[in-house]
């Protein structure tokens, strides 16, 4: 669409029976987009969207988030279903884990905004970085506040970065919400 959505044209007719869970476009070009799907694999096109090519295969689970740094494309983060949260440093040609224990699921990752040094991510646990992604750490909360083990979707503040939302699910609904006023490193459950 180029009509804010109004209507919609075709792109891509031969790839109609493949899932699409997540899309991204490159922030420094936004002819480049980025297609997860299931399997653990992922599209890119290169012409703004009107051919497709597979890039790679994370393997096993849905590809339900890519994000792509702004300030270095050929950085990408992808959260896989079933299993886990990747990074890939060479435009997602190839992949890692970015956690030294298997994380089990991927659901959420974001970049601290006018900080893409700062990242947050998801699955059954809630993870941060402060480098850039070399190196994350699990943020469980304590107490009352302490996260439990459902799915959780991140959202972060643009009016205030500092604020982080933690959304988790308990059993298929709705678990929690948490708020982070300092960057994701302490939650306070709010419902």
């Amino acid at each position: 669409s180029i009509d804010g959505g109004i209507s919609w044209t075709v792109l891509s007719d031969n790839l109609s029976n493949i899932d699409v869970y997540a899309l991204a476009i490159d922030p420094t070009d936004s002819n480049t987009y980025f297609w997860g799907s299931t399997s653990g694999t992922i599209f890119k096109s290169v012409d703004g969207g009107a051919t497709w090519f597979l890039l790679s295969d994370i393997g096993g689970g849905t590809v339900n988030k890519i994000l792509v740094d702004p300030t270095n494309a050929m950085k990408i983060y992808a959260s896989v279903q079933g299993n886990g949260l990747y990074k890939s440093t060479d435009g997602g040609v190839t992949w890692n884990s970015i956690y030294f224990v298997p994380t089990g699921t991927g659901f959420d990752f974001e970049f601290k905004p006018n900080d893409p040094n700062v990242i947050y991510a998801s699955g059954n646990a809630f993870y941060v970085s402060t480098n850039g992604g070399a190196s994350f750490s699990q943020i469980s909360g304590s107490g009352a506040n302490q996260f439990s083990n459902g799915p959780k979707m991140i959202g972060v503040s643009a009016d205030n970065p500092n604020v982080v939302y933690v959304l988790e699910a308990n059993g298929g609904v709705f678990g929690a919400l948490y708020a982070s006023s300092d960057s994701g490193n302490s939650f306070t459950k709010l419902t």
